[in-house]
């Protein structure tokens, strides 16, 4: 029997030395999940991609991927291709992206992918070219950009792929500064003057965090390599704001085997590295910036435990089990999307949820005994 489609990711991201496994956070473009918005009041909807395991249904069909989009009026679904994993979701003019991975039965591995809903509720699914993952979406003058990664479980290589609003598809390759064999791009960010990626790649055993800002008019294979090679050995997350480059990861210490989730403040002067450095194994996979430069975070702290952090000073959200994937913030007001393991008659049940500050409100529910397996990606608070 093949596996679910997340344990599948989870193989294929420890082939790929990939360390964020099926978190997907992928960073959180201006404070709103993994594209655009602004810090203002004024929220008319809450986009959350996701998934989750239907067993009343049988095959592939049972693997279900949607976005959930809440408003004051309640929550409606609209669902993905089957066997996928969403990782991120943009919302730009009424227009809803998502990009992930969807399951190719043919070569039996999964594919990049990117999909587009429109106003009317019609999903058109783009296969990205090459492509093994596209963990981030941001949408920029209407033209989609997705960071993710291209090539083999032998070697892979970061990129990213546009999609401009006649459908055709662009791949452009990024270079790193050393030989490697794995390279990997998790977030993407653009605005007027650049697109920014951060990623990270491995040579030999060494793991190296970095960024590219990619100008318009650069090569369009290979010789693009990293503006900032950071101190830490991902970069999961990137914004850009006022002038400034905000990076989320992690630091990897070798001698006591733990990992601790780090931010970066890259400005034309200095970067400056800050550490999450109050728990044990903090992971970090989104940053937000609100409108007075407050930078957000969020996670998983122990290895287990939801969390988002402003600066370095956590906020638990509650004592189950489970990991925040997305963060937004705007005008003082945190949203975070993801999931937690609770117990219902008698045993465990991920739970696909997101937070407004340190109020849950759970996605799937937990007493419904066909659901399982549930976790939200991505998240994008719509003005």
């Amino acid at each position: 029997m093949k596996l679910s489609f997340k344990k599948i990711l989870v193989v294929l991201y420890a082939i790929l030395m990939a360390f964020t496994s099926c978190s997907g956070g992928g960073g959180s473009g201006d404070g709103a999940g993994n594209g655009g918005g602004n810090s203002t009041n004024g929220v008319t909807a809450v986009y959350v991609a996701g998934n989750y395991v239907d067993n009343s249904k049988e095959g592939e069909s049972q693997y279900i991927s949607c976005v959930w989009k809440i408003t004051e009026s309640g929550k409606t679904e609209t669902v993905l291709t089957n066997d996928s994993y969403p990782e991120s979701v943009c919302v730009y003019n009424n227009t809803i992206y998502v990009s992930g991975t969807t399951w190719n039965s043919s070569s039996e591995s999964y594919i990049a992918c990117c999909w587009i809903i429109s106003g009317d509720g019609t999903v058109t699914r783009y296969d990205l070219s090459g492509g093994l993952d596209a963990p981030s979406v941001y949408v920029h003058d209407g033209m989609a950009y997705i960071a993710g990664n291209c090539g083999t479980t032998v070697k892979t290589t970061a990129c990213y792929w546009t999609i401009n609003s006649s459908g055709t598809v662009t791949r452009k390759d990024l270079a790193f500064v050393l030989d490697y064999s794995f390279g990997n791009a998790n977030s993407i960010f653009v605005n007027d003057d650049a697109v920014y990626v951060a990623g990270n790649y491995s040579s030999g055993t060494k793991e190296v965090a970095c960024c590219w800002k990619v100008s318009e008019g650069k090569a369009t294979t290979g010789g693009i390599t990293p503006s900032y090679l950071l101190s830490g050995q991902q970069a999961n997350g990137i914004l850009v704001k006022d002038g400034t480059i905000y990076v989320c990861g992690k630091l990897y210490d070798e001698e006591t085997v733990t990992f601790t989730g780090v931010y970066w403040v890259i400005t034309d002067e200095s970067t400056t590295r800050y550490d999450h450095a109050a728990v044990t194994n903090s992971y970090v996979y989104s940053i937000a910036v609100d409108s007075d430069g407050t930078v957000y975070t969020a996670g998983r702290r122990n290895g287990f435990y939801p969390c988002y952090w402003t600066g370095t000073t956590i906020t638990e959200l509650g004592s189950a089990e489970g990991e925040v994937n997305s963060i937004y913030a705007g005008s003082g007001t945190v949203y975070a999307a993801g999931n937690y393991s609770g117990t219902y008659d008698s045993g465990l049940v991920d739970v696909a949820c997101y937070w407004k500050g340190t109020t849950r409100t759970d996605l799937t529910d937990i007493t419904d005994k066909n659901i399982s397996n549930a976790d939200a990606a991505a998240l994008f608070v719509y003005k």
